[in-house]
């Protein structure tokens, strides 16, 4: 990034908005980070490279060495926040505990998908909470046929029941 900076040779972050509304708090430490490297080198470096420092916190944070799985679930994720906002018809409250949980489990959920692992839990319970909350059942099985579909994913009953009751948790706030 200095090196750039030194030459002013800089570039968009495309998925700067993302980071943001996804990893708040990461992206304000980035921030903070790129008006010290300004103070301490006095080079000019623009407020974007603040998302690309905040792809190292996450990085770091989830223990995650590949930056490339990091950017791919980012884009997951907003596509997946992207269906819920349009099945439920307004945005969410990002500053929300509820939307920070529910980011927290897309991680791991698209971290399980890239890696082939399996969720293996008890779905005895999917029937129920598919009746009791239907409205989140519908807008799960719209993200599963969605990721079935873009990734060739296949999502077990165990994935949608926890995908369900994120969602619920997600929409009732």
């Amino acid at each position: 990034m200095l090196q750039r900076a030194r030459q002013n040779a800089f570039f968009n972050a495309p998925l700067e908005w993302d980071i943001k509304m996804l990893y708040p708090s990461e992206y304000e430490y980035s921030l903070k980070a790129v008006e010290l490297m300004r103070e301490r080198t006095g080079i000019k470096i623009p407020d974007q490279e603040a998302a690309f420092i905040a792809l190292h916190f996450i990085n770091s944070h989830y223990d995650n060495r590949d930056m490339q799985e990091t950017v791919f679930i980012t884009k997951v994720i907003q596509n997946v926040l992207n269906i819920a906002s349009y099945h439920y018809g307004r945005p969410f409250d990002r500053s929300s505990y509820n939307f920070s949980r529910f980011v927290t489990h897309m991680r791991y959920f698209v971290r399980r998908q890239v890696r082939g692992e399996d969720l293996s839990a008890d779905s005895s319970i999917l029937g129920a909470v598919s009746k009791k909350y239907i409205n989140d059942y519908q807008c799960a099985l719209k993200i599963k046929s969605f990721l079935e579909k873009e990734y060739k994913w296949q999502l077990s009953s165990s994935e949608v029941l926890y995908l369900t009751l994120y969602l619920n948790r997600l929409s009732t706030n």
